[in-house]
């Protein structure tokens, strides 16, 4: 595959995983309550976990399970990438060559 192209799955996949882990979540939380599933996400969110932080990030720009807040959710977002960049550069592997 091409740089170009590689590139482009990339940033599709990273703009979609967001919108799968949401609906992930949605399907979960039908079976939890919401104020305490959002302790649990910002507690797993904050101690690293990536997945938590997209679906915070996410809860965050729809307003799901949380007050709307744009701010709060770009924070999520960029901790996310955050954490993706420095899973990927511990191991040595760009997040491109990952896919």
């Amino acid at each position: 595959m091409s740089p170009p192209k590689r590139m482009a799955f990339a940033v599709t996949v990273l703009l979609l995983l967001p919108q799968f882990l949401l609906a992930q979540f949605n399907a979960d939380d039908q079976q939890r309550s919401g104020a305490d599933d959002s302790h649990k996400l910002l507690t797993r969110a904050q101690s690293g976990s990536v997945r938590d932080q997209l679906l915070l990030g996410e809860a965050y720009a729809t307003g799901f399970g949380l007050p709307k807040d744009l701010k709060q959710a770009v924070k999520w977002f960029h901790r996310a990438a955050d954490t993706i960049n420095n899973l990927t550069s511990q191991s040595g592997r760009s997040i491109v060559t990952t896919l």
